[in-house]
């Protein structure tokens, strides 16, 4: 007679590395949030001047309603996306033109970008790591300083870290379709909300076809390409849309020869010894 044997349990099993923190371990991160979110307000409150850049983009936002804020190019050919824009000039309309009613939208992704890099850390690090990690990205001045400044700084790493999430929720729960579909969506709005945002969402696509590739899924794998076309196409529409004539824009400006003159751009395809030495001496520059 055989042994009866226990069913097998089929639930799907959160990874370990999350569900191995303690009360003690997350009142320690609860904490350090708040920490980074009083750093961040504390640089918020000091109601700095706004600088070059900043002005720059604060003319458009204060003097254009939000139909003429979605028509690039903008003043002093300044790059912004269409959500940051809209939420900006809300928070004028609301508060009136001043420095705190401009960094209020970068303060709070800043806040949030806190929350989502725990949660993000917590898929990939032990607890004392995720917390020394946190500790770091919640102390950063430089991290912080941006988080109140009227550029879309603070909401690209609002964007990175949510997007960074997402992927590593994928990879604890073995590339499910339900993961997977949530990751593309995330992507393909994040990156509207930082145009440098496509360089993080390819590279998390990459990854993810990478790892599947690896593991011997092809059906992932072709999934997550189909997918990271998906997001493709939808940073096609903004660059199509607002970046492209902004930059059209630029590259007509004195601003830009202006950096032609001091040779800031690369020289392609380089013609001669001069532009071999650019790829040389320049990223010493700095």
């Amino acid at each position: 007679m055989t042994e009866p044997t226990e069913p097998t349990n089929t639930t799907e099993q959160p990874d370990q590395t999350d569900q191995s923190w303690s009360n003690r371990a997350m009142v320690g991160a609860v904490l350090l949030i708040l920490l980074g979110c009083s750093v961040r307000v504390g640089m918020f409150v000091s109601d700095r001047g706004l600088w070059l850049d900043e002005a720059m983009q604060a003319t458009s936002i204060v003097n254009r309603t939000i139909p003429e804020l979605l028509e690039p190019p903008l003043e002093f050919n300044q790059i912004g996306t269409p959500p940051f824009l809209i939420a900006e000039r809300l928070m004028v309309q609301t508060f009136g033109p001043s420095e705190k009613s401009l960094r209020t939208v970068p303060l709070i992704a800043g806040c949030l970008s806190l929350v989502f890099f725990l949660l993000a850390a917590r898929h990939c690090l032990s607890p004392s790591a995720a917390l020394l990690a946190l500790a770091l990205f919640a102390l950063s001045e430089p991290i912080a300083y941006y988080a109140s400044e009227v550029k879309d700084y603070s909401c690209a790493m609002l964007a990175t870290c949510v997007i960074a999430w997402s992927a590593l929720r994928v990879l604890a729960r073995s590339f499910a379709v339900r993961e997977l579909v949530i990751f593309t969506v995330l992507a393909s709005l994040m990156v509207w909300f930082s145009v440098s945002i496509v360089f993080v969402a390819a590279g998390m696509f990459g990854v993810l076809v990478l790892a599947s590739w690896m593991q011997g899924d092809r059906k992932a794998a072709v999934l997550t390409c189909v997918c990271g076309a998906v997001t493709a196409g939808s940073f096609g529409v903004l660059f199509k849309l607002f970046v492209q004539p902004t930059t059209s824009a630029y590259f007509d400006s004195a601003m830009a020869q202006f950096y032609v003159a001091l040779g800031g751009y690369m020289p392609m395809p380089p013609t001669n010894l001069a532009d071999l030495e650019w790829f040389v001496t320049t990223p010493f520059e700095f």
